[in-house]
């Protein structure tokens, strides 16, 4: 016999793309860090770019 938590659907729907947001919130947060030799607005630009073209 198996246990199943039983979440709203909306709960359940809403928590992956909230939990992505959050990943790629910490990236874009992070970003600046891992191109230390660019200007952190030129990091910011390239950062609106992609976004952009998602």
């Amino acid at each position: 016999m198996t246990t199943h938590a039983h979440t709203a659907p909306t709960a359940a729907s809403i928590r992956t793309p909230v939990l992505w947001g959050l990943v790629f919130g910490a990236l874009q947060a992070a970003s600046p860090l891992s191109f230390f030799w660019l200007d952190p607005a030129a990091v910011y630009a390239l950062s609106v770019v992609l976004i952009a073209a998602v």
